[in-house]
């Protein structure tokens, strides 16, 4: 429940400027370069979450130790995301843009380190029930995620630019208390056991991990980009733009576990399907939206897309794992969430950057629905291949029952 909570927490720093940063650069720079600016915001902090997930590697836990790293780098996001808060006190666009940068990049690191830690730590303790404890993790990052828009809407009303981030800072830091208090001195302990990397990586865990690249993908261009067209052409305030995000974050929260579930019960492969094709609708409905009720729709298609493919494909790569002889291990489950963290933050870095430069060239509904379709072509690309290894297995099988029976004869 330790690391339920803090996943939660983490994922605060992520989503609380998304319903409030458009409308901050549109006091320096003209409407139309808000999308662009924020996912650049979005993206930076991806690229170093990369780096981060690179990092948290095992020799890393080797040689710092799981909670004295964990801690750390709680402290160091927490501490990261009270300075940016302290951004609204400059008086010129070149220095709140370019701290706001180095800021982030400094964020996106300490998030890096610390998911992997967490999953690793999270999914450790339940080998029977991996779905549902995947589920569980990417719910509580969901309702995380979710509610930060909605936080950051109401909290900038109340207290303007800084304040959402004071607090989601401070939450963080008193949190970190709890992690030292909870965690046994047990979990500090400095594990000797290191997974090779060729002996988790095959074609089937990256392929899975890329989808896991997707779906990230399509929610930091929706951050960097959505705020902005709900201010611009529904004309919402930051508080209503993050009860909107919220609507999508509930549909995903909910949606993790059970689709975790499902997964144990017909296979994770076939529920990231199902999430990749739901995502690619979604986004669609969204580009396409002229009435808040078609948006609405549209958000609770994604987010229920999202919720199924994010609580799969950790589960996805584990089957792998163990179809490869890596039983289930804190040591095992840290490298695989470290690779599949690699593909998010390239999608988190990816989504921001591009979704928030497309939607400045072509517009928000041209530039969303090539997302869109670019999602379901490579979901369909993804079914084929599953459906030619089960043919591939099944002739296998047959060939094999055909090579006893001559042999027994």
């Amino acid at each position: 429940m330790t690391m339920i909570g803090l996943r939660f927490v983490v994922a605060l720093p992520i989503a609380v400027i998304a319903s409030f940063f458009p409308q901050e650069v549109e006091r320096w720079r003209p409407v139309s370069e808000a999308s662009l600016y924020t996912g650049i915001i979005t993206g930076v902090f991806g690229s170093t979450a990369i780096l981060g997930s690179i990092a948290s590697s095992q020799w890393v836990i080797n040689d710092i130790g799981t909670r004295r790293l964990l801690c750390l780098t709680v402290f160091l996001l927490a501490m990261s995301t009270i300075l940016f808060g302290c951004l609204g006190y400059t008086s010129s666009w070149p220095g709140f843009i370019s701290l706001s940068i180095i800021i982030r990049l400094v964020q996106g690191f300490a998030y890096g380190l610390t998911d992997v830690i967490v999953y690793g730590l999270g999914t450790a303790a339940s080998s029977e029930q991996m779905g549902l404890a995947s589920g569980l993790l990417e719910l509580s990052f969901a309702i995380g995620g979710a509610s930060g828009p909605a936080i950051g809407g109401i909290l900038h009303k109340v207290g303007g630019f800084g304040l959402p981030l004071f607090v989601t800072g401070g939450v963080m830091l008193g949190y970190m208390m709890v992690v030292v208090s909870l965690l046994s001195s047990s979990d500090n302990v400095r594990s000797r056991v290191m997974v090779p990397l060729r002996d988790v990586i095959n074609m089937w865990t990256v392929s899975t991990a890329f989808c896991g690249f997707l779906a990230n993908m399509c929610l930091s261009a929706l951050v960097a980009t959505l705020g902005a067209h709900l201010d611009r052409d529904f004309h919402m305030s930051p508080t209503i733009i993050g009860l909107v995000f919220l609507l999508t974050g509930i549909w995903y929260a909910m949606s993790c576990p059970l689709f975790g579930m499902l997964a144990e019960l017909i296979g994770p492969r076939w529920v990231i399907l199902l999430g990749l094709f739901a995502i690619s609708a979604g986004v669609v409905v969204i580009a396409v939206a002229h009435t808040l009720t078609q948006l609405l729709i549209g958000q609770v298609i994604s987010g229920i897309g999202l919720g199924s493919c994010f609580g799969s494909v950790y589960f996805d790569m584990s089957k792998e794992a163990e179809l490869a002889g890596q039983p289930n291990s804190e040591e095992r489950n840290s490298t695989l969430y470290a690779i599949l963290s690699v593909f998010y933050n390239i999608g988190l870095m990816f989504g921001g950057i591009v979704g928030g430069a497309q939607a400045s060239v072509l517009g928000f509904s041209m530039a969303t629905v090539i997302i869109g379709v670019m999602v379901g072509s490579v979901a369909t690309l993804y079914l084929v291949m599953s459906l030619l290894r089960i043919w591939y297995q099944h002739r296998l099988n047959i060939n094999n029952t055909n090579n006893s029976n001559e042999l027994t004869q």
